[in-house]
């Protein structure tokens, strides 16, 4: 199979894979390209062109500079000098928003990101192609294993990631770096390396050096590929047993995720690990998932009925319920302004006047004692605290899930977004 067979393949099992966790996937009219000025992304910009213009589709392309290397502005103009060659769009996006705080490459990945999700969504493009290939998947593959990685873990990058609403694809998960070179050198088109790419204080690089001797003992770019396919497989099956357990033993009440509990202890210890931790999420607008010895003391809360907090989530047991909730000191001081979006999931509308006064935060116990009706509280005190309320300085306006004044109230993570999150690539 030629290069461009493979990539047509790669492409369109990426966008197979987006139509299953995104409805609004299902029509794509223009695709954009993340290009950096290396070997790699050139070569997806030039394969992306051509197939592009084959099946009548748009193509602009994006490059990031964090301004953390001198020679990254240049990379990037000379990215778009490629892609204005062959008569496409380019734009530099630039961020310098690194607090000294976390991991550097973690905030700059991150921000990549969100800052590519922002220009997708402005350009009207709902998929944003990588340049990651199969000596990536490998070398993450690599890194991964050595941290004692699980099935999720080893399953490398997915062919499709969501971050704000686009989908960002790996079409070249198969293709191997030398083979993309070999493609440009035919093409006449040169690329630039990065000088990081050296640094073996990096551990990708370090396996880098090391994949020859690693090849020699059978750990080749094919092998780990398709291993990391078979971890996917296995994940993918494992998240359609926890969408089964979902469906039969999952009700939503109030913003809250009620958990059938017998049903949930009936279920494989890592089913029950897995719907946990997408509850979570689910509440808390969380990434990533908690340490398994936390996790294991939440899961044992369940078992004894007993109540527990983790990820700013609070755990009730109710009856033959698991009630989990928003814990309250998590959200103590999210401040939003009226019809802004809430914690990660709630929007509060008010038709009434505005000043710079009024706002939205939780409820709390002080919003609470300022409605004098007891029997409007329908919803468990729990909830009532963490729900978003609209106050002008201290003094309670409304707070809609309490039925106290005039709000609305919308929550824009529902129940079909708890479900799709469930077998989210």
């Amino acid at each position: 199979m030629n290069i461009e067979a493979q990539f047509d393949a790669g492409l369109c099992g990426c966008f197979g894979l987006s139509r299953q966790v995104r409805t609004n996937f299902q029509n794509v009219t223009k695709i954009g390209a993340a290009i950096s000025g290396g070997g790699d992304s050139i070569a997806l910009l030039h394969l992306l062109d051509g197939w592009c213009e084959d099946k009548g589709y748009g193509l602009e392309a994006v490059s990031v500079d964090h301004g953390l290397r001198p020679e990254a502005r240049a990379e990037a103009e000379f990215a778009g000098t490629v892609a204005q060659g062959l008569g496409r769009g380019h734009e530099i996006l630039f961020w310098g928003g690194y607090s000294g705080r976390g991991n550097l490459q973690d905030c700059a990945r991150k921000a990549r990101y969100k800052l590519m999700a922002a220009w997708a969504r402005e350009n009207g493009i709902s998929h944003v192609a990588l340049g990651h290939t199969a000596d990536d998947q490998f070398e993450t593959f690599m890194m991964r294993l050595g941290r004692s990685a699980g099935v999720d873990g080893l399953a490398g990058m997915s062919p499709v990631r969501v971050v704000d609403g686009v989908a960002f694809i790996r079409p070249m998960l198969g293709m191997g770096r030398d083979e993309l070179r070999e493609y440009l050198c035919r093409r006449k088109q040169g690329w630039i390396d990065d000088p990081s790419n050296e640094n073996e204080e990096f551990d990708r690089i370090k396996i880098r050096k090391a994949r020859g001797a690693l090849e020699a003992l059978g750990f080749s770019s094919r092998t780990i590929v398709q291993v990391a396919q078979n971890m996917a497989d296995a994940k993918e099956a494992l998240n359609a047993s926890v969408l089964d357990l979902a469906k039969s033993s999952v009700h939503f009440e109030y913003g809250d995720l009620l958990i059938a509990r017998e049903a949930f202890l009936a279920a494989p210890f890592e089913i029950q690990r897995r719907l946990l931790i997408k509850a979570m999420h689910w509440i808390s607008s969380q990434r990533y998932s908690p340490r398994a010895q936390k996790l294991q003391i939440l899961l044992d809360a369940i078992a004894d009925k007993k109540s527990g907090v983790l990820q700013g989530v609070r755990l009730l047991p109710k009856g033959e319920y698991v009630r989990m909730v928003r814990e309250c000191n998590a959200v103590k001081d999210h401040i939003a302004q009226i019809g802004e979006l809430w914690d990660g999931r709630w929007i509060l509308r008010w038709d009434g006047q505005s000043d710079d006064n009024i706002h939205v935060r939780a409820l709390g116990d002080k919003g609470l004692k300022q409605i004098e009706d007891r029997r409007l509280y329908l919803v468990p005190h729990a909830s009532l605290k963490a729900s978003p309320a609209l106050f002008e300085g201290d003094r309670l306006l409304a707070a809609p899930l309490a039925q106290f004044g005039k709000a609305a109230l919308k929550l824009q993570k529902d129940e079909r977004n708890f479900f799709t999150s469930l077998l989210s690539h």
